[in-house]
């Protein structure tokens, strides 16, 4: 039983979703579409940023950014400083949390850490339940372990964004650094270099409607705006 309801966690977390760019309510933004998903591309002075947004069942939400710096001066871009706002379909926003590479990380080894040992309990629980003809004191600890599930059963983040040698999107001339886990990091691009990578941020279930992100670039802000989950097929 435990073995089973582990599976259909795993099975169930598999799909990938992405969200719409709402490019008609922004000016100077483009949307380009590689494998399917669509990315919104905006210039602010010498920096191209390219953004989109992906989902997984269980709401592991995350961005996929490709930043580079066409100009000379070096520029230290700050993942920790991008901001991300819900809103509900009343237009009311809530700032939602952003995870820096290391908070994540260590938010995701202690639900870890948690699960491994709810599924321990869980399976004494359920040779008790079978001994004891009470199936359901088992099936309690596997719904306890439901909001971390997604941590250990997900697969790795879907990453979008990539100049290789399939790249779809203009612009971006040079190899873009990268991180072997693709988590941004804060990361100083000299002229003529690209980063790409990911951050994770939580949701609200009363703020879903929309989302505004906020990247800063040097003293100013690239935003980009997403909405309407589609399935990606």
């Amino acid at each position: 039983t435990l073995f089973l309801l582990l599976s259909a966690g795993f099975f169930s977390s598999c799909y990938t979703y992405y969200y719409v760019p709402l490019t008609q309510s922004q000016q100077d933004v483009r949307t380009y579409y590689t494998h399917g998903v669509p990315t919104q591309y905006r210039q602010l002075d010498q920096y191209d940023i390219f953004c989109n947004m992906i989902a997984r069942d269980g709401e592991a939400m995350h961005l996929d950014l490709l930043v580079q710096n066409r100009g000379e001066t070096p520029f230290t871009f700050e993942p920790g400083e991008i901001k991300v706002f819900g809103y509900n379909d009343r237009g009311v926003s809530r700032a939602l949390k952003v995870f820096t590479a290391e908070q994540f990380i260590k938010r995701q080894n202690r639900q870890t850490a948690a699960l491994i040992t709810l599924t321990a309990a869980a399976t004494v629980a359920t040779a008790a339940a079978l001994v004891n003809n009470m199936p359901e004191s088992a099936e309690g600890g596997i719904t306890d372990a439901d909001e971390a599930l997604w941590l250990l059963a997900a697969p790795p983040p879907l990453m979008i964004i990539d100049n290789g040698n399939n790249n779809t999107l203009p612009f971006v001339d040079v190899q873009a650094a990268r991180t072997n886990d693709g988590m941004l990091r804060r990361h100083t691009l000299f002229g003529n270099e690209a980063l790409s990578g990911h951050i994770r941020f939580s949701t609200h279930p009363d703020y879903k409607y929309k989302f505004r992100v906020e990247v800063p670039m040097d003293g100013k802000i690239a935003v980009f705006e997403f909405q309407d989950k589609m399935r990606r097929f």
